[in-house]
């Protein structure tokens, strides 16, 4: 077992009712886990004493050692797992692709019902037809409103979640998305961005479904789900998206 402090285990980008209520049942039916232990209280008041928070030197490590009457290496050790600790868990990260399963899934089956009554889902020219004098209406404004709160979310939260490796990416993805929404909504090319949101939309389902399948261990559902998104990201942001 090892010697780390108890901390929450909910991502900041799914909300509270999702994960307490929702995810974190789902999860313990699958069997995902996440680690939490006790802590030696003298030692993390040292860890919280400025300079000793990262890579301590050699120095640093036997004053600790003496101080502590622990050996460098269990020292070493102990600061490794404090630093794996901030890495987010099986369970915050199945918590976390459960609240984008959800709400991709809730949005794209919107967008598929709303557009399939719209003629330009069959006629793209419709798209033009009229421009810039098109209404918009209140499905249109309720479809923009929904992915435009849910990539702020996604945008924030990058600055209140624990920091990861592809910050950056996903931060500038996320601004660029934002943008694009905007831009679209404020030019009045609704009818243009819906055809776009739920295009793209659909492959999420799929890609957050094999993540929550592979941190359950449901390897061969992993690979599967993990397959039909790789034959409908081609086809639809390749394929459709270029000719459409």
């Amino acid at each position: 077992e090892s010697d780390l402090p108890d901390r929450d285990l909910r991502d900041a980008s799914s909300p509270p009712f999702l994960h307490r209520v929702c995810c974190r049942e789902m999860a313990g039916i699958l069997a995902c886990r996440g680690s939490l232990s006790g802590v030696s209280f003298g030692f993390l008041h040292l860890y919280d004493t400025a300079g000793f928070r990262e890579h301590p030197d050699e120095k640093r490590l036997e004053g600790l050692s003496k101080q502590l009457d622990w050996d460098v290496r269990t020292i070493q050790r102990w600061f490794r797992q404090r630093r794996n600790q901030e890495k987010p868990s099986t369970l915050a990260r199945f918590c976390e692709s459960m609240w984008r399963f959800t709400f991709y899934l809730y949005i794209f089956t919107y967008g598929v019902r709303f557009l399939k009554k719209t003629p330009w889902l069959w006629n793209t020219k419709e798209c033009w037809y009229n421009y810039p004098y098109q209404p918009l209406t209140v499905d249109i404004h309720y479809y923009y409103m929904l992915e435009l709160s849910f990539y702020l979310s996604l945008l924030f939260s990058r600055f209140t979640d624990i920091r990861r490796k592809d910050f950056l990416i996903m931060f500038l993805h996320h601004v660029a998305a934002i943008s694009l929404i905007v831009f679209s909504y404020v030019n009045n090319m609704a009818r243009v961005g819906t055809l776009v949101m739920c295009l793209h939309d659909a492959a999420d389902v799929l890609i957050e479904a094999a993540k929550m399948a592979n941190y359950a261990k449901c390897q061969i559902l992993c690979n599967l789900l993990f397959a039909m998104f790789a034959i409908l990201f081609i086809t639809s942001r390749l394929g459709v998206y270029p000719i459409w």
